[in-house]
């Protein structure tokens, strides 16, 4: 299982963290965006975008592109998020092969102002639909977004995956990008230090986690007890990103 998940440098505890809990899923892969990789190989051409909230904000959309098509799903993910169990074993019954994408589908309007790291928080139709990306590559629509559509397109048109037809956008379930602080929380869930049968598979800390901002309290403890199994393990340096099948 190839995982692509977004790499800012100002969130690398963030993102090893995320890492280590992806790990308890066996055989996957975790490949970081690291743009500046990806701008060093003239795959990603953009001008800086001073109002993107992280490094990886569009790099996402490069991930077809990127993996080719000798498998047929490869997932992405932010990297603000817990993965609280074997994703093996709960995210391969939800996938539509009809489908170009999987994603939850969220209805909902921020409540905050700000997110990660102080940055603004903009509305926008479809919010953090991209946020959590299962990437069907034998899916026809999805061979027509290459690096030259991504670095061109405008970035509203990416995030709202326009390019393809509603009917192929399909629907995972809360759990697989469950929005800390803006759902309801299992009970107890501020105090919780190993996940339950109830604990969304993957959690989103898209208002902020870590020690340089101020936490939501839901599910903080959870967190910072898979920080702590990290810090007790090797850091793993995020290498250039891989050749271009």
């Amino acid at each position: 299982m190839d995982w692509y998940m977004g790499y800012d440098a100002r969130e690398d505890l963030v993102y090893q963290v995320a890492r280590a809990s992806l790990l308890q899923t066996p055989g996957v892969e975790v490949i970081p965006l690291v743009q500046d990789s990806l701008r060093a190989h003239r795959i990603y051409t953009r001008d800086v975008d001073r109002r993107a909230a992280t490094d990886f904000s569009l790099t996402r959309f490069l991930v077809p592109y990127l993996a080719g098509t000798e498998d047929q799903w490869v997932f992405f993910s932010d990297c603000d998020f817990l993965f609280t169990r074997d994703l093996g074993q709960v995210l391969p019954e939800h996938l539509d092969d009809s489908k170009a994408v999987m994603v939850v589908k969220h209805r909902y309007t921020p409540k905050t102002f700000t997110k990660m790291g102080g940055m603004q928080q903009f509305p926008y139709p479809r919010k953090n639909w991209s946020s959590f990306i299962a990437w069907n590559l034998h899916h026809e629509a999805n061979q027509t977004l290459d690096a030259a559509v991504v670095n061109a397109a405008e970035p509203g048109w990416l995030h709202q995956f326009q390019w393809l037809d509603d009917a192929e956008i399909g629907e995972l379930p809360q759990q697989f990008n469950f929005l800390v602080g803006e759902f309801e929380p299992e009970k107890g869930a501020d105090t919780l230090t190993v996940p339950t049968s109830r604990t969304p598979a993957c959690l989103h800390y898209t208002l902020g986690i870590g020690p340089f901002v101020p936490p939501v309290k839901d599910y903080e403890m959870l967190w910072n007890e898979y920080r702590k199994k990290y810090q007790g393990s090797k850091h793993v340096e995020c290498e250039p990103i891989r050749s271009v099948q």
